[in-house]
């Protein structure tokens, strides 16, 4: 019996900006998949994340 499993990887980073434009390729990455723009935000009682995709 063969197992294959394919993982792939998303790129996630953070900064105060709400777009993709100050990101540089690294790794082999040529593009980001999520960007948290600002964190511990207190909306509806509660704390979030707030995310760019």
């Amino acid at each position: 019996m063969t197992i294959t499993q394919s993982i792939s990887f998303i790129v996630y980073y953070y900064d105060n900006s709400q777009s993709f434009s100050d990101f540089q390729s690294f790794g082999g990455w040529t593009k980001p998949s999520i960007k948290q723009y600002q964190g511990d935000v207190a909306e509806c009682s509660t704390q979030i994340d707030r995310n760019f995709y």
